[in-house]
C-alpha cells in the first residue's frame, strides 16, 4: 500500500483559452490501473475551471475490484510556477460504479486575465495515493453480509465512510481531537445500523478512546514540550507561507530567470520519475515484487520458508500490497530504536497484526517488535525524551530565526519593487485625475452646446411666430390697400358727383332770378326743397 501522495501524471494543454469543450488526457498507469485526466475549460455548473480524473477503462475491471484514491491537483504555467493547488480529497473507485473525482479550481475570470497563462499554455499535475480495499474483505469476509441497501451508489457512499473511519483509527490516539472521536462514534453506529458487522472496529475505537484519555490526563513535561514543538512548527509554517507570498510579490515586478526555473523543474521531475527498469516486477515465490526488492524478498523466504504457507489470498495485487507491508515493517524495525517515532511503532504493531490475520507466519517479527518496543521505551524515558524534545525545540527556533532573516531579505528586496508599484500607482492616479478634468471639460462643453441648441430652438420657434405674424400683417395691409383703393375710387366718384352737383348749383344760381320769377317768387323754404330734389 502507498503511504504518501506521489505525482502520477503531468498534462500540458496548448492554446488553452481557445478550448471550449471538455478535454481528456491520454491514459496513464498507476497501481496496476489505467487512469485519465479531464478538464472543463469554460466551467462546469459554475464560472470556475473544473479538473477531474477517473478510471480509463472501467468496463475491463473485474467484478469486485475496488480502489481508494487520495488525490490533489496542481495548476502550473509554462515556466513551472504554481498557479493553484487543490485540497486533498479521497474517493472510492469500483467496477460496478464508474465515477470521477471533480475538483473546483480557479475562477474563469482569473484564467482569462492577460498574461496570467504564459503563451496560453496550462499544465496540470495530479498527485495520487491508491489503496486497495480488498484486505478488508480478506480479514473480515462477513462484514457486508447484513448490509441492506442494494443501490450501488449508496453502497459506495457507505464504503467511503467505512474507509474514512478506518483511516481515522489508524492515527495515534493523542493526535485525534474530541470532534474526530465523536464523529467516529457516530459513523460507526450509522454503519452498524445499516447492517455492517463491525465489532472488531468497535473494539478498536474503544481502545483508541481509552488511550487518548490516558494520554490527555498526563500533564507531564513531555506533553508540554510537544505542544511547544507544535506551536513552533506552526510558526515555521506561517513564516514559510509569508515568505512565499513575499517571493510572489517580488516575482510580479522583477523578471523571472526562466532558464533556471525550467532547469530546476526538469531536475525535480527527473528525480521524481525513476528509471523504467525499477518499475518492472519479478516473481519471487508467487509474489510479484519490484526488481529493487528481489534480494530482500529472497532473503526473507530463505530464512523463513514457511512465512506465506497459510496466506489465503490469490489476487496478485493483494499479495503485492501485503508483501510491501511486510518489507516496510522489517525496514522500520531495522532502524535504531531511538530514531523510531511513537507513530511508526504504533503503525508497525497494527500492520504486523494485520499480516498475522491474513495468514503470514511472523512470530519472529513479533519477538523483534517486543524487543524494539522495550528498547524504545528505555530510549524514550522522560529524561531522554525531554532532552530530545528540547533539542528539537532549539532546532525549530533556529529554523524560525533563519526564516525570519530570509523573510527580512525578501521584504527588503521587495521594498524597491513596492516603490516602483507606488510610483506607477501615482502616475496612474495623475492620469486618472487628468482624465477626470478632461471629462469635466467635455461635460461643460456639452452643457454649453445643449444650452445653445435649446436657445436656437427657442429663437427659431419665436421667429416662426413672428413670420406668421408678418404674414398676417401683410394680408391685412393688402386688405387695407384694397379697401383704400376702393375708398379712393368711391371718393373719386363722389368728387366727380360733387363737381357735377356744384356745376348744377352754379347753373341754378345763374338762373335763380328766372326761376323765382317763373314760380311767382316762391319762398325761401320752397327753393331749398327744390334744390335738394335736384341733388
Amino acid at each position: 500500500m502507498e503511504t504518501e501522495l506521489k505525482k502520477a501524471f503531468t498534462w500540458e494543454i496548448d492554446n488553452f483559452s481557445e478550448r471550449t469543450d471538455e478535454i481528456k488526457s491520454d491514459p496513464f498507469s498507476r497501481s496496476g490501473c489505467e487512469w485519465y485526466l479531464g478538464v472543463y475549460p469554460k466551467g462546469y455548473c459554475s464560472d470556475a475551471l473544473y479538473v477531474y480524473f477517473g478510471v480509463s477503462n472501467p468496463e475491463s475491471l473485474q467484478p469486485g475490484w475496488k480502489m481508494r484514491a487520495s488525490h490533489f491537483f496542481v495548476l502550473l504555467n509554462q515556466s513551472g510556477k504554481e498557479l493553484y493547488r487543490t485540497s486533498e480529497a479521497c474517493n472510492l473507485f469500483c467496477a460496478e460504479v464508474s465515477d470521477s473525482c471533480f475538483s473546483k479550481t480557479l475562477p474563469l475570470s482569473t484564467l482569462e486575465e492577460e498574461g496570467f497563462l504564459e503563451n496560453n499554455k496550462l499544465t496540470i499535475e495530479v498527485y495520487i495515493k491508491v489503496k486497495s480495499v480488498s484486505w478488508i474483505f480478506v480479514k473480515h469476509p462477513d462484514i457486508p453480509v447484513g448490509f441492506r441497501p442494494k443501490n450501488k451508489l449508496v453502497k459506495k457512499a457507505y464504503m467511503n465512510i467505512l474507509l474514512g473511519l478506518i483511516e481515522t483509527l489508524r492515527k495515534p490516539p493523542l493526535s485525534l481531537s474530541e470532534t474526530e472521536l465523536s464523529n467516529a462514534h457516530s459513523q460507526l453506529n450509522k454503519l452498524m445500523e445499516m447492517g455492517f458487522k463491525l465489532d472488531w472496529l468497535k473494539s478498536r475505537l474503544e481502545e483508541v478512546s481509552l488511550e487518548r484519555k490516558k494520554a490527555v490526563s498526563d500533564g507531564s513535561q513531555v506533553q508540554q514540550l510537544k505542544e511547544r514543538v507544535k506551536t513552533l512548527e506552526l510558526t515555521v509554517w506561517d513564516l514559510k507561507v509569508e515568505l512565499e507570498k513575499e517571493k510572489i510579490i517580488a516575482d510580479k515586478v522583477s523578471s523571472f530567470d526562466f532558464i533556471a526555473s525550467f532547469t530546476n523543474k526538469l531536475l525535480k521531475s527527473c528525480l521524481e520519475y525513476p528509471d523504467k527498469s525499477e518499475k518492472e516486477t519479478v516473481d519471487v515465490n508467487g509474489f510479484q515484487v519490484l526488481s529493487s526488492q528481489v534480494t530482500s524478498v529472497k532473503q526473507i523466504f530463505e530464512e523463513h520458508p514457511d512465512i506465506a504457507v497459510d496466506f489465503r489470498s490469490k489476487n496478485q495485487v493483494v499479495k503485492t500490497e501485503y508483501m510491501n507491508v511486510l518489507l516496510r515493517v522489517i525496514e522500520t524495525m531495522a532502524k535504531p530504536p531511538q530514531s523510531i517515532s511513537e507513530t511508526e511503532l504504533s503503525n508497525v504493531h497494527s500492520e504486523l497484526t494485520e499480516l498475522t490475520e491474513v495468514g503470514f507466519k511472523v512470530e519472529w517479527l513479533k519477538t523483534k517488535l517486543e524487543e524494539v518496543a522495550v528498547e524504545w521505551k528505555k530510549a524514550n524515558a522522560d529524561g531522554c525524551r525531554i532532552q530530545q524534545l528540547e533539542e528539537h525545540v532549539k532546532n525549530l527556533e533556529m529554523t524560525v530565526s533563519d526564516l525570519k532573516a530570509e523573510l527580512d531579505k525578501e521584504k527588503a528586496k521587495s521594498t524597491s519593487d513596492a516603490a516602483k508599484f507606488l510610483s506607477l500607482e501615482d502616475t496612474l492616479s495623475d492620469l486618472k485625475t487628468e482624465l477626470d478634468k478632461e471629462k469635466a471639460k467635455n461635460a461643460s462643453a456639452t452643457d454649453k452646446f445643449l444650452l445653445l441648441k435649446e436657445t436656437y430652438c427657442d429663437l427659431k420657434v419665436e421667429l416662426d411666430k413672428e413670420k406668421a405674424k408678418s404674414t398676417r400683417a401683410a394680408a391685412e395691409v393688402l386688405s387695407l390697400k384694397k379697401t383704400l383703393s376702393d375708398l379712393k375710387v368711391e371718393l373719386d366718384q363722389k368728387i366727380e358727383n360733387s363737381a357735377t352737383s356744384t356745376a348744377n348749383v352754379l347753373w341754378w344760381e345763374d338762373d335763380d332770378d328766372d326761376l323765382f320769377s317763373h314760380t311767382n317768387c316762391l319762398g325761401i323754404q320752397q327753393k331749398t326743397n327744390a334744390y335738394k330734389r335736384i341733388n
